[in-house]
């Protein structure tokens, strides 16, 4: 509950820099990780399995937003304009969007979760998943989504004009910092 409230209070600053290079996808990003965040305090919360694998479902609204979303801030900001000229930026979306439809149909085909159960977790019960191959499928595509605009951020920090470099070393420090 504290990471959602920190990131929807974040949103209140980024939403009054919308005209800032990768504010959009940076306000986007706040919120969806809000909203990933409350969605897991509610799975944590509940006390039964249905309820558990419905506030998961509901965290993948946030989960697939995150890794898009970081990867279109760090080229915004590192303005990378022609890729979205190109509209190259859209499929960045579809395995996100395909990842968020099994998740919603698991029930049929079991390829983001398997074994689906609960396991004590010391006065409460918490959600015991076995993942499937599109589990890791989504994994693998938020990794190399995220490690590219880490990368694009770096490189941007490294070619920053003198008066950006500052700031650029404080993202790359805090996209560090999140890695570790």
């Amino acid at each position: 509950i504290i990471a959602g409230l920190i990131s929807l209070l974040n949103t209140l600053v980024v939403a009054q820099r919308r005209g800032v290079a990768g504010s959009l996808p940076l306000l986007g990003m706040l919120i969806a990780l809000s909203g990933w965040s409350f969605g897991y305090a509610f799975e944590l919360a509940s006390g039964s399995l249905a309820w558990q694998i419905f506030w998961g479902k509901m965290e993948y609204v946030g989960i697939i937003c995150v890794p898009p979303l970081f990867l279109m801030f760090a080229l915004q900001y590192a303005q990378y304009r022609q890729l979205f000229k190109r509209r190259i930026i859209y499929w960045v979306w579809l395995i996100p969007v395909i990842t968020l439809v099994l998740v919603w149909t698991n029930e049929f085909h079991d390829l983001i979760w398997r074994n689906i159960g609960q396991k004590d977790g010391g006065g409460f019960y918490l959600l015991s998943l076995d993942h499937g191959i599109a589990f890791w499928v989504w994994t693998a595509y938020s990794y190399i989504c995220l490690i590219s605009g880490s990368i694009v951020l770096i490189r941007r920090a490294i070619s920053s004009p003198p008066e950006l470099k500052p700031q650029s070393y404080i993202l790359v420090f805090g996209v560090g910092v999140t890695w570790i």
